[in-house]
Formats: C-alpha cells, sequence, structure tokens
C-alpha cells in the first residue's frame, strides 16, 4: 500500500509542478495540388503561353490570409475562372478558410531559348515564411528568339547562354570539358530538384534563387565522389613543412597540386582539399598521385612530365552522370 501511495504522490507532484500540456495554436496551413510544376520544352518568345491550373488548398486549421504571389523569370501568373485564389490577396480581401481551397493559373513565357527553374513564392500572414511551388522549363529557340547557345559537334550537346557565358569565364574546355548532356532536372544532394547540365569535368547548376552574380554554380561531385572511396585519407592531419595548409579541412596541398590549383581558379572553382595526396588506381586501371578536393580530383601523370597535360582533372561528370538518375 505504502508503495502504490508513493506513485501516486509522485504523479500528482509533476502534475503540479508542470501541469496539462498546452494546447496547440490554431494555423493555416498550405498544400499545392500538383506540388510541382514542369511545362517541359516550349518555344522561346512565342505568342502562346503553355499554362497549369495549380491548386492551392488551407489544410490547417485557421483561416489563410494570402498577402502576395512572387514569381521567377520566366513564368507568369494568370487567374482561372473559378475559385480564383488572386479573389483572397490584396487589402480587404476576405481569409481563404480552413479546409478550402482556390485556383491560380501558371503561365511559361521563356523569352530565350535556356532552361528555366525557381520557386513561386505565396505570402501570407507570416511574410518571413512564405510556402515554396518548383516550376521548371526549357525554352527552345524559337523564329522569334533564335539560339542563344553553342553546340559542340564534340559530343552533339549544346549550352544555353546562362551556362556558357560561365563555362566560358572559369576556365572554358581545359577546365570544364565538353558538355555531355542537355539541360535537365535533377534532385540534388540537399534534395532541392535544380535545372543542372553535366560538362565532362563539373556539373553546373542553376540557382534562381541566388543573385545574379552567385546563380550558376558548381557541384560539389569531389565529395560525391570521394564518399565511395573509404580507405583514401580524408582524416584532418597537421600541417606539412613545405605545403599550403588548409585549416577549413585540415589538410595540405604540394607545391604542384598547389600551382596549378592557383592558376586554374583555386577556391571557387575547386574548393577546398578533402584528403591529402595518395596513389590511387583510377578508371584507366593505371595508378597515380591524386588529390581530392570539393568540386574535382587532381591527378598527377609523369609521362606527361614537362608539358601542360602533367596535372589533369578527373572526369568527374562522366563518372556521376552515368550514376545518377534525371528526374
Amino acid at each position: 500500500m505504502r508503495r502504490r501511495w508513493r506513485i501516486f504522490f509522485g504523479a500528482t507532484l509533476a502534475l503540479l509542478l508542470w501541469g496539462p500540456p498546452h494546447a496547440r495554436a490554431a494555423a493555416p496551413a498550405v498544400a499545392f495540388a500538383p506540388a510541382e510544376a514542369d511545362f517541359g520544352e516550349w518555344p522561346a518568345a512565342a505568342d502562346q503561353r503553355t499554362l497549369l491550373t495549380i491548386t492551392l488548398r488551407n489544410t490547417g486549421d485557421a483561416p489563410l490570409h494570402l498577402a502576395r504571389f512572387a514569381v521567377p523569370t520566366g513564368f507568369e501568373l494568370w487567374s482561372p475562372p473559378e475559385r480564383p485564389c488572386q479573389g483572397y490577396t490584396g487589402e480587404g480581401a476576405s481569409a481563404l478558410p480552413a479546409g478550402a481551397a482556390c485556383a491560380f493559373g501558371v503561365a511559361f513565357a521563356p523569352a530565350i531559348g535556356d532552361a528555366y527553374s525557381g520557386k513561386i513564392l505565396v505570402y501570407g500572414d507570416d511574410s518571413d515564411d512564405p510556402q515554396a511551388l518548383p516550376v521548371y522549363g526549357i525554352g527552345l529557340p524559337s523564329p522569334q528568339a533564335p539560339a542563344q547557345r553553342r553546340c559542340f559537334a564534340a559530343t552533339g550537346s549544346c549550352v544555353g547562354v546562362r551556362f556558357l557565358a560561365y563555362w566560358e569565364a572559369h576556365g572554358g574546355l581545359a577546365v570544364n570539358g565538353y558538355p555531355i548532356s542537355d539541360p535537365l532536372q535533377e534532385r540534388l544532394e540537399d534534395g532541392q530538384i535544380d535545372t543542372v547540365q553535366y560538362f565532362e569535368r563539373v556539373r553546373l547548376e542553376y540557382h534562381p534563387e541566388d543573385p545574379p552574380a552567385t546563380e550558376v554554380l558548381l557541384g560539389q561531385l569531389g565529395r560525391r565522389v570521394l564518399a565511395g572511396h573509404p580507405a583514401a585519407p580524408s582524416a584532418p592531419v597537421p600541417a606539412a613543412a613545405g605545403y599550403t595548409y588548409f585549416a577549413a579541412t585540415g589538410h595540405n596541398v604540394g607545391p604542384r597540386f598547389g600551382a596549378y590549383w592557383r592558376a586554374n581558379g583555386g577556391l571557387a572553382q575547386f574548393g577546398y582539399p578533402l584528403t591529402e595526396p595518395f596513389a590511387e588506381t583510377l578508371e584507366d586501371g593505371e595508378t597515380y598521385q591524386v588529390q581530392y578536393f570539393e568540386r574535382a580530383r587532381l591527378e598527377l601523370h609523369p609521362e606527361h612530365a614537362g608539358t601542360p597535360g602533367a596535372i589533369q582533372l578527373g572526369q568527374f561528370g562522366r563518372l556521376v552522370l552515368a550514376a545518377s538518375a534525371p528526374r
């Protein structure tokens, strides 16, 4: 009897100290159908638009006040005839009740032949936390918008204006290699779907949410490929005499690899070192001295000593594209 009383007393004391659980405040929530808008291919600067209607449902338990929509470049909003969401936006507009739905239209209107992607942002009561609908499309060259791209006979692939500008400004053929894919939509390592294009040694990614200066980025293929080599010397080490030490990752870069790294784009192009230099058997069955960086693998080819080919870049674009499953 005494033991049962102690259990009861302990539970009572806990209830007195902490009290009953607090009820969650009612709040709106948003769901889109479809969850993303993929427009496929459409002629650039065409008189017609390709259109999709999106259903926005308030799946929460409180009314939703729609403040505004933000639309990325290449896409436009239009108002469908039935249950338009535009009727719930603006000053004095009524809120979308809990459980109710409205609709808004999205048009793909590419101005040039290139890949387009981004997110339509729907701002509600909390303007700092908009809901996002991913949108994608490929603009095709047309009579109204001739091709603003460069095609490479060596691989049969073409590069649009955005990726081409980056490719030319960051080493061109020698550093990046030929294009080996068309622009495509792919779910990347961060779980987001972005427009990408593969080249022999790199993957270029279009991030429209970033400022124009950084909207095209290089994929960190070095990290991805290195993950399949658990025996590589990736553990941080102390600084070594005669080497350049990178405290950010705890690795040393020797004079030969360091000179190539600095002369061909440095940190922006290759990223930090992820390993120490080590001997590795590569895809051709030969063993070379290599070093992995965030976006590249530098290889020492003694058979080309004294020539520009003495240090080469691993063809990570080919490796990763072969293992990737485009959406």
